[in-house]
């Protein structure tokens, strides 16, 4: 992948972004339109993050950031523990170490306010994670009621953000090429979602190795 120039996007690609991240149909084809010359963004986003992910620059803010944040995070997790009673605090492993790898991440990516605005969106996205077989199956949204209303108030919140000036540089282009493109607020909301959550999964893990 890293060293190919192209990726192909099948049906399944669009599919996906409207069963599984709830993109609207307008919002799935809009991502085709190329107003501004650089091309249709299913095409060319390969290319797109693999330059921003590449080590350099932009590679290196983003690595940045996401350290500067987790030394913040921790410092604030080791004052919660010695303020408990008995300097002891009891918590389940893996929301531990999801907490300690997607506060600074989504800080880092995101800028701070996304967490300050809802503090339990990464609880939302390990909701999500469990319902995506679920929401894979196709089945009407009256059936999911709980696991749509978890996926809109995503979509809510990224839209309410919007573009912040604390985000990633990167990423603030992206948002402008969709803004370009006509999508409206809650479809460029749950794009960003998309986004959000690769980086929140993977990238502290490519930053840490790298």
């Amino acid at each position: 992948m890293w060293r190919t120039k192209t990726l192909p996007f099948e049906p399944i690609v669009e599919w996906g972004l409207q069963a599984i991240f709830g993109l609207s149909v307008d919002g799935v084809q809009k991502l085709h339109l190329d107003p501004d010359g650089l091309g249709d963004m299913y095409e060319n986003q390969h290319v797109y993050f693999r330059d921003a992910l590449a080590p350099g620059p932009n590679l290196a803010q983003a690595t940045q950031a996401f350290l500067d944040y987790l030394v913040v995070d921790v410092e604030s997790f080791s004052q919660q523990v010695t303020a408990a009673p008995g300097s002891k605090v009891q918590v389940g492993l893996m929301s531990w170490v999801r907490n300690r790898l997607a506060i600074p991440s989504t800080n880092a990516f995101m800028g701070p306010k996304l967490l300050q605005y809802d503090p339990d969106i990464i609880s939302r996205l390990s909701r999500w994670e469990g319902d995506f077989v679920t929401l894979s199956m196709g089945l009407p949204r009256w059936l999911l009621k709980a696991t749509h209303d978890n996926l809109d108030k995503i979509h809510h919140d990224f839209a309410w953000i919007g573009k912040d000036p604390d985000m990633l540089p990167w990423l603030t282009r992206r948002i402008d090429m969709m803004a370009v493109r006509g999508m409206n607020e809650k479809d460029t909301g749950a794009s960003v979602f998309t986004l959000w959550m690769a980086y929140v999964l993977y990238a502290p893990l490519y930053s840490i190795t790298n």
